[in-house]
């Protein structure tokens, strides 16, 4: 009997093995590729879903009706429309100004995109425009957008990219044209913040805070940095030399506006400089002509003499002098460098200066002794090429070149500054004709 019923548990559970694996073969029945999957085919992607949730969001406010006196500004910035004012804000020289602070405010920032910033100043510019909003907020949005652009660039040891750089030539000279077109307005960086005044319709003077000047001597270094970073062997080199006549207008066109506003001196000697700088390396072959029109001789001699009498610091000064010399040597007008160095006593505390103006003595001392080889004055060019030339380290003098270290030996970080000490190619002396004397 027990053994009966044993034998009867035992089939029951056979049969339910059995009927499990029937489950189990159904279920594998049923694993198919849509099993597999992370989503079954027909449920939608989190991206589709957004996208649906965005076009409704649209629709909606399309459907909406909207109050035909006010509209949005809006600025379109790498393909994303954003808006600078809301519908109902009026577009005034006080609600303009009080955005641009608010987009300036961001420079420097971590996280800031600078082309953003450039694309919404460039917008705000257009429309204070549209809305005839006057000279003095234009040009307040225009020495923003200036200084936005050079703040482009992240990292100050490099260069400007092209398209940067043509950026910055068109705001500069819009912002020269808007400066001329407009003398009533008063630009200056000792403008106090609470003292500015951008509306025409009050009675105050229109006042506006920044300095031209710095910017266009920005502008300056900024050249003179493309030009170290380009290969002086390629065409590259030459295309971008060609903006220098660019630069050079700049300059004038300032300087030309200094003086039509009657700037304070100490300004008129910078933009001297500037332009000083700018020439006094070139050979003027209208030099032999008495009776030619815009020497360059002239023009140095008229710039350098209101900087001798009119400056107060010591550096400007004596970069005048040194340029000054330079193109007398450069001339062949030996007699008249000579004394002009002498006069100067430039060799007695010319060790005192920073090192741009020790390498412009340098520079300058050489050129004066290769006019003396070429007069025949072979004692005093000897003094006057003697201690660069004996030294073995004329280009490091000259900065035409570092000097050979070995790598254990060199500074990253004084290296850095070396090389952008460097002269352009284009204003190189030729050390061959040095090795003349040794």
């Amino acid at each position: 009997m027990d053994e009966d019923s044993d034998s009867d548990m035992d089939w029951g559970a056979e049969s339910d093995s059995s009927s499990s694996l029937s489950d189990v073969e159904g279920d594998l029945e049923q694993l198919t590729a849509a099993y597999f999957l992370k989503k079954a085919p027909g449920d939608k992607s989190e991206k589709s879903r957004k996208r649906e949730r965005v076009q409704r969001v649209k629709r909606r406010d399309a459907d909406d009706e909207e109050d035909e006196s006010w509209s949005e500004v809006k600025g379109r910035v790498g393909g994303v429309v954003t808006v600078l004012f809301d519908k109902d804000v009026e577009i005034n020289v006080e609600n303009v100004a009080k955005k641009m602070v608010e987009i300036v405010a961001a420079r420097g920032k971590r996280g800031t995109d600078r082309r953003e910033q450039i694309s919404l100043l460039n917008e705000l510019l257009d429309l204070s425009y549209r809305h005839s909003l006057g000279a003095a907020i234009a040009i307040k949005i225009l020495l923003g957008l200036v200084s936005a652009v050079f703040d482009y660039n992240p990292n100050l040891a490099d260069c400007m990219k092209a398209d940067v750089w043509s950026k910055c030539i068109r705001y500069l000279n819009v912002l020269l044209d808007v400066l001329m077109e407009h003398p009533e307005v008063q630009v200056g960086a000792d403008v106090a913040e609470d003292e500015e005044n951008l509306e025409e319709s009050t009675e105050r003077p229109l006042l506006v805070r920044g300095c031209a000047l710095s910017l266009v001597e920005k502008m300056s270094e900024e050249f003179t940095k493309i030009l170290q970073n380009a290969d002086a062997h390629s065409t590259e080199y030459v295309d971008r030399l060609k903006d220098e006549p660019k630069v050079v207008k700049i300059v004038e066109r300032l300087q030309e506006y200094l003086e039509m506003k009657k700037s304070s001196p100490q300004l008129l000697c910078r933009v001297y400089l500037k332009r000083i700088e700018l020439l006094y390396y070139k050979f003027d072959y209208k030099d032999d002509k008495e009776d030619a029109e815009d020497r360059a001789e002239d023009i140095i001699d008229q710039l350098a003499k209101y900087i001798y009498s009119q400056d107060a610091t010591d550096r400007i000064r004596t970069r005048a002098i040194l340029a000054h010399i330079y193109h007398h040597a450069v001339h062949d007008r030996w007699y008249e460098a000579r004394d002009l160095m002498l006069m100067s006593h430039l060799q007695d505390n010319i060790q005192f200066s920073d090192i741009p103006t020790e390498i412009l003595y340098n520079r300058t001392l050489v050129q004066l002794g290769l006019c003396a080889f070429r007069h025949g004055n072979i004692k005093e060019a000897h003094n006057a090429l003697l201690d660069i030339q004996s030294s073995g380290k004329a280009k490091v003098f000259l900065a035409q070149g570092l000097a050979m270290q070995r790598q254990s030996e060199r500074d990253a970080k004084q290296e850095k500054v070396e090389r952008q000490r460097q002269m352009p190619f284009h204003l190189h002396i030729n050390l061959d004709v040095l090795n003349v004397f040794t």
